[in-house]
């Protein structure tokens, strides 16, 4: 709801974010709050990085099932 209240806010902080997940080189980056989850999935896909955001119960269910076929590795 944040990001539609005060968007110009919300985009500064989306792009801090995005800028910080570049710079870990990660391939997945865990999110709970599902708002958050959607935002910083669009500014990734936005910023063409090859990251994937998920859900933190995704990771639960990679372990316990593995990933699906097709899935990147972490």
């Amino acid at each position: 709801m944040y990001n539609l209240l005060q968007t110009e806010m919300a985009g500064r902080l989306l792009q801090r974010k995005v800028d910080c997940i570049r710079e870990t080189d990660a391939s997945i980056v865990a999110i709970g709050n599902i708002g958050c989850l959607l935002q910083i999935g669009l500014g990734l896909r936005q910023a063409k990085l090859p990251v994937r955001a998920v859900h933190p119960v995704e990771l639960v269910d990679w372990s316990l099932h593995g990933m699906p076929d097709g899935e990147p590795r972490a």
